[in-house]
């Protein structure tokens, strides 16, 4: 009642379209979805060709998913795939593209119309940082599964396979790419991959890929005589030394600071148009940082290489070494102790560790966020007297071992509440556990699918996109104890 005031008060407010909105989620979270879905035409309505129009249309396909009514949800989606802006994460209930396309899939689906799903779900690209291609190719490999879907995923590998190497590289690449969303059986999948690796050096998109070539650095003999120091670069004199005695800890750093090059590169990552001895550098201190065992170092080095190369890069034809770089696993010690006593997988506190602090464990956010699990003081206190700890300081956050048990303690606890529900888990430990009740009710669904679009806020939405993109590569490259999947 009070929002309706509030509209009636100050018609020309700003963000009015928030009273409206939280009049939709207000009366779906008491059960009045008839009533929800006249607030979401009046807001179409009050603020037609304008975004509160396009997050009105979600909430109101939202509302038919939930009611499994899929010919109703997928005109919906249709419509919202008509819109140039969704919102994306700037605003509250916010989507995009690759959501919405994925829900028609999904609506599809649930229509039994197989073909049509299948083409929807293969439009999302898929690669490591692509939750959504993920979750299409998920179902991709379910459709295959089911006796009714199955027919339809064998019509369509065959039509992309047909003729495949008569095509050019570009088809070939993406023609592969679409067959191996489609199917697990291991002859098929060699076979395209084969046409993958073989297709992308003749794309120069795909040649993007970071240099493995390490820079050379590090004095490589024994000293004869005394070395005259007068004109030499200190940093770079001392990282030599200490790079030739296998000091990569020590080393490293001197080796950063001497390079002026890598220190702007590295600082200034929107930059475009790197040299290729820029590239060479910043992968040469991301490989030295990681001996060095500096996860968060090395993560910040290779990152920015891989950012000109395409979001559907095949994940099984990333070089190891780059993976073990991108996705590195530090702390394995104390991961290995304390996760396993919480019943709570490392590689997925991992996944959490590096959206949280990226292996940082000196960190304090704005909020007063500390170390590698970024807890507050009021989450902190809580987890320090559940394992108690009485005279616990919050500096000791600060301590990895003491951030990876409260982190095991606090995950251990969210999936009592939500077992089984990864999605869940990591949309509650950013947006709270209350709030993600409130979803998943709405939802009406403890199928991800269904319930991840429900998640309002913007950041834990994004936050969920990437920690179950994170996990799904630590899943795919290590086992339960951190070892590497031979790939």
């Amino acid at each position: 009642a009070r929002y309706q005031k509030f509209i009636q008060t100050y018609p020309d407010a700003d963000n009015l379209e928030r009273a409206y909105l939280n009049i939709v989620d207000i009366l779906r979270d008491t059960g009045e979805d008839s009533n929800a879905l006249k607030w979401t035409a009046k807001t179409q309505a009050d603020f037609k060709d304008k975004l509160p129009e396009a997050l009105a249309l979600f909430a109101q396909a939202r509302i038919h998913i939930s009611q499994n009514d899929w010919t109703n949800a997928l005109s919906d989606l249709n419509n919202l795939l008509m819109f140039p802006d969704l919102g994306g994460t700037r605003v509250p209930g916010g989507t995009n593209k690759a959501e919405i396309t994925f829900l028609k899939g999904f609506a599809l689906e649930n229509l039994n119309r197989f073909d049509e799903a299948i083409d929807t779900y293969l439009l999302i690209p898929d690669g490591r940082n692509e939750y959504y291609g993920w979750r299409a190719t998920e179902r991709l490999k379910a459709l295959a599964t089911g006796e009714q879907a199955r027919p339809f995923i064998t019509k369509k590998i065959g039509e992309l396979t047909t003729n495949i190497e008569a095509r050019n590289a570009e088809a070939q690449r993406k023609a592969a790419q679409a067959v191996l969303r489609l199917t697990d059986a291991a002859e098929i999948r060699s076979k395209m991959l084969a046409i993958v690796r073989k297709s992308y050096p003749q794309l120069p998109d795909y040649q993007k890929i970071p240099s493995d070539k390490l820079l050379k650095f590090g004095r490589k003999e024994v000293l004869k005589e005394k070395r005259d120091a007068a004109n030499e670069n200190y940093h770079k004199t001392l990282a030599d030394e200490l790079l030739f005695l296998g000091l990569y800890d020590e080393g490293t750093p001197e080796l950063e600071i001497s390079q002026q090059l890598s220190v702007i590169s590295y600082q200034n990552t929107e930059s475009k148009g790197q040299s290729t001895k820029d590239e060479g550098l910043n992968y040469t201190l991301a490989v030295f940082y990681k001996r060095s065992e500096m996860a968060n170092r090395a993560v910040g080095f290779i990152e920015p290489l891989w950012r000109n190369v395409p979001a559907d890069y095949q994940l099984e034809l990333i070089p190891r070494e780059q993976i073990e770089l991108l996705y590195p696993t530090p702390y394995v010690d104390s991961l290995l102790k304390f996760a396993p006593e919480k019943n709570v997988d490392p590689r997925f506190i991992l996944a959490i560790m590096r959206q949280e602090s990226r292996f940082r464990a000196d960190v304090k956010s704005n909020a007063a966020a500390r170390g590698l699990m970024q807890f507050i003081s009021t989450t902190a206190n809580q987890i320090a007297s559940e394992l108690g700890r009485e005279n616990f300081k919050q500096n000791e956050l600060y301590n990895p071992p003491t951030a990876i048990v409260f982190g095991s303690q606090y995950l251990s606890n969210l999936f009592k509440q939500f077992p089984n529900q990864l999605a869940a888990v990591a949309a509650s430990y950013n947006g709270g556990e209350d709030n993600m009740k409130r979803w998943l009710a709405r939802a009406e669904s403890d199928n991800p699918d269904r319930y991840v679009p429900e998640i309002i806020y913007s950041q834990s939405k994004d936050y969920v996109y990437k920690v179950m993109a994170n996990h799904r590569v630590y899943q795919m490259f290590y086992d339960e104890k951190l070892k590497s999947n031979s790939r």
